[in-house]
């Protein structure tokens, strides 16, 4: 190993080794008051629904403090530079709530939750459904058309199809099984899940929902929110019909379970014409999660 490297690679072991010893004493009271100070609540997606309106509309709120940067990307990136560096997006905080919406947090492992939970057991958590379906479509549509520059005629039906079911599209949609890990890491009550299709039809109703949770004031000026503002709009094309009877197929057990969980809540999205049949596939429906707060 050349001397650079190994350089390097001692770098990253102190970092990581003051990183733990942070966590170590921040668990055990140990760190002066006040020298760190930590997300009372984390919004975990899911991506393409809807959580860059709540960040700009939590941020309006008198109660709440939100970082000037919406995703901080601490809890998938940055472990290895400690509390005290991921304290720094709070300290403006005072007393108001503060929060962390970054969707990559969705697809953690149940391990990684778990260390959040032990480092902030009170912490509440969020997380937006948006029909899978269409989620994806629109995750889909930001790689091509945005991230790639490509023309929306340009993408053949088999690149759609491959990108559907990349984990990195597909994963963002398995809203059952990452439900049961975030509820499964906290205590009853400390998750909640709320709809994108709120956000359209009752964006006052909604909010006031999230500040329940969050425990601050309900009674705000409407005035001064962006309620019906599309921010951060997404690609505009409509998918056509081939491809959403290929991502009904693709969602079909998703789609199944959280009808099963949901009902009426999501009774408007693409579930597939003939459901799906746990008893066919060999595997019946998970519980809904104890506790699990419905917004």
């Amino acid at each position: 190993m050349r001397s650079l490297d190994r350089l390097r690679l001692l770098g990253r072991r102190t970092y990581h080794a003051w990183a733990d010893l942070q966590r170590w004493a921040y668990r055990r009271k140990l760190l002066p008051d006040g020298a760190v100070r930590l997300p009372d609540f984390l919004c975990i997606g899911a991506q393409k629904a809807g959580t860059t309106w709540l960040y700009e509309n939590l941020r309006r709120h008198p109660g709440i403090y939100l970082h000037g940067r919406k995703e901080i990307h601490y809890w998938n990136r940055r472990t290895h530079r400690g509390l005290l560096f991921y304290s720094r997006y709070f300290r403006d905080a005072g007393t108001r709530v503060t929060g962390d919406i970054t969707p990559a947090y969705a697809v953690l492992s149940p391990e990684e939750m778990r260390s959040i939970a032990e480092v902030i057991p009170g912490l509440r958590v969020i997380y937006l459904l948006r029909d899978p379906v269409d989620r994806a479509w629109s995750h889909a549509l930001m790689y091509y058309v945005k991230h790639q520059g490509l023309r929306y005629q340009e993408v053949s039906d088999e690149q759609w199809r491959t990108y559907f079911r990349l984990w990195g599209c597909r994963g963002r949609g398995t809203y059952v099984r990452t439900i049961g890990r975030w509820a499964s890491a906290f205590p009853p009550g400390q998750v909640a899940v709320g709809f994108y299709d709120d956000i359209g039809s009752r964006p006052e109703a909604f909010l006031t929902r999230v500040f329940r949770f969050l425990g601050v004031a309900e009674e705000v000026d409407w005035g001064d929110f962006p309620l019906r503002e599309r921010i951060n709009p997404g690609q505009r094309f409509p998918l056509p019909e081939r491809l959403r009877d290929d991502l009904r197929g693709v969602y079909a057990e998703e789609l199944d379970h959280l009808h099963h969980w949901f009902g009426e809540r999501v009774a408007g999205w693409n579930l597939p014409p003939d459901g799906w049949a746990p008893e066919k596939e060999g595997a019946a429906r998970p519980a809904l999660p104890p506790g699990l707060h419905l917004l």
